[in-house]
């Protein structure tokens, strides 16, 4: 399996709270980022979202190496855990893009990007309780299936 080396900018709204310690996660594709956000929500104490890609190393082949994601923390990450070193560029990071979904926007509020993950049952009590979806479901295998005669 593939590893890709992931760097987060966190921000709580569009308030930079500082950089994460960089991981290794798998798999190495850029888009899967479910072992991501676990590994924040342990590491920051509150549940977060990756709103987007910011920067890749190896940008033609969109797995593995260096990685940096905007992540979004919905609420106050825990003391002492991020780099809080100013970041010269967030500002940009963060500026309206014409090619960026809605979803990915800074001008989506931190309430309500809580409030509709809420509504659709990710978030429980504040704890991402993802719901359980059959392979065939999500589209990823169908499986040949009897046919009774």
């Amino acid at each position: 399996m593939e590893f890709k080396t992931v760097e987060a900018l966190v921000s709580v709204g569009a308030r930079y709270v500082g950089r994460a310690p960089t991981f290794d996660v798998e798999p190495g594709w850029w888009s899967e980022v479910e072992a991501i956000t676990r590994h924040l929500d342990e590491l920051l104490g509150v549940p977060t979202l990756v709103l987007r890609l910011v920067h890749a190393d190896e940008a033609v082949i969109g797995r593995g190496g260096r990685v940096v994601y905007h992540v979004e923390a919905l609420g106050e990450p825990r003391p002492g855990v991020l780099d809080g070193t100013p970041l010269p560029d967030w500002d940009s990071i963060i500026a309206t893009q014409p090619l960026r979904s809605t979803w990915a926007a800074q001008s989506v509020s931190l309430s309500d990007s809580a409030a509709t993950l809420a509504k659709a049952g990710v978030f429980k009590n504040g704890h991402r309780e993802p719901e359980l979806v059959p392979l065939e479901r999500r589209g990823l295998r169908s499986a040949p299936r009897s046919i009774p005669a």
